[in-house]
């Protein structure tokens, strides 16, 4: 709000649930923006993730396209940081990241075995996928320069 020029829109994908997600996000999106900045996007059928934040991207209309999971991991406040990091990069993708939260409780609850998994998994993405740098690919958590996202 500081910058008069900013403008915003979020776009909330309903993946086919059988809830009352998408009337819930119509009616706070209602209250909270009552300049329309939030659509809901209600997809008949589930088509997983991956067709979710598709149709969500391709809804999109802006310069930068930011992807937030709805589960709270990450505080949306930090989307600044992101844009600051792409802006000073001219990067095409700036990733957020949970790995603060490493020595956490939330970690800590976590068994032995799923975490040699995930330290394997990251392991196998940075070596088969060329990801480097990146401490935590698997964070809902990214902006992207709208022409790559597309």
């Amino acid at each position: 709000k500081d910058d008069a020029t900013f403008t915003f829109e979020i776009i909330v994908v309903d993946d086919g649930s059988n809830d009352a997600t998408a009337s819930t996000a119509a009616s706070i999106g209602a209250q909270l923006f009552p300049e329309n900045n939030l659509v809901v996007v209600r997809l008949p059928k589930n088509r997983g993730k991956g067709g979710a934040v598709k149709e969500g991207v391709l809804r999109s209309r802006g310069a930068y396209v930011l992807l937030a999971d709805a589960d709270g991991a990450t505080d949306i406040r930090d989307h600044a940081s992101l844009e600051a990091r792409a802006l000073a990069g001219d990067c095409a993708v700036v990733c957020g990241s949970r790995a603060h939260l490493v020595d956490t409780a939330v970690v800590a609850r976590r068994s032995m075995i799923r975490n040699i998994l995930m330290r394997g998994f990251h392991a196998v993405v940075q070596i088969v996928g060329g990801v480097e740098g990146v401490r935590d690919t698997q964070c809902g958590f990214k902006l992207f320069r709208r022409r790559e996202a597309l």
